[in-house]
């Protein structure tokens, strides 16, 4: 979620009821995270403060968490043992974030979690004075990971991985791929590009409800 008090709806996490499934969407204009909860809750649209569900999992430590929304007053309140935490919902029309999920794409990618992190990781100490940006080069075999710069092969870098479609070269803000290789608990990771332009998708291969979505950065050539 975003952090720009100027556009307040952006630092909220969205949630959405559609049929026997909740929606949990957040982004911050650059990125988007998508969870499909496999639960049906009485809420049909509602923006909750991120800042405020980041306290309530803090503070617990149960698998289940009691909830009630009061509609009216669009204040919602969880019970955690003996406590009560409440908040105001954020008011606002949520962006239309299906229209940023791409619905198809010309390049799949699978590849170890552990070894693209540490290949981002190592590519991104000289990507500093570069605005952090890496180019990833998707072909035959794997992907070859260098800063956007004219550097040394040395600073290459280089990783096997399961491609299928078309070779694909696409750069990326290497923090944004850090904070969501860091984040993410799956030991293989599939990437599905459509263009060099266009939101590219992450997906964990042992977990079909979740999806994230980063916006390349554009480059010359």
């Amino acid at each position: 979620a975003s952090t720009d008090e100027t556009r307040p709806v952006l630092t909220g996490i969205n949630f959405v009821g559609i049929d026997e499934t909740t929606q949990i969407v957040a982004t911050d204009g650059f990125r988007l995270s998508l969870y499909n909860l496999k639960t049906r809750l009485p809420i049909s649209s509602v923006i909750v403060p991120s800042s405020f569900l980041s306290e309530v999992l803090r503070i617990t430590e149960s698998d289940e968490i009691e909830f009630s929304f009061e509609e009216q007053e669009k204040v919602l309140t969880f019970y955690i043992n003996e406590d009560e935490l409440s908040t105001r919902l954020i008011e606002g029309e949520y962006p239309p974030y299906e229209r940023v999920i791409p619905k198809e794409s010309t390049t799949q990618v699978i590849l170890d979690r552990d070894e693209f992190l540490r290949n981002v990781k190592l590519v991104s100490v000289f990507a500093r004075e570069f605005s952090n940006i890496v180019l990833l080069e998707i072909g035959k075999g794997g992907i070859k990971f260098s800063p956007k710069t004219n550097t040394k092969e040395e600073n290459t870098s280089f990783q096997e991985a399961e491609v299928k479609g078309e070779p694909i070269k696409i750069a990326f803000n290497s923090k944004f791929l850090i904070d969501f290789l860091s984040k993410t608990t799956s030991k293989k990771i599939k990437i599905e590009l459509l263009r060099p332009d266009s939101p590219t998708v992450f997906k964990m291969v042992d977990n079909n409800d979740f999806l994230h979505i980063i916006m390349p950065v554009r480059v010359q050539d």
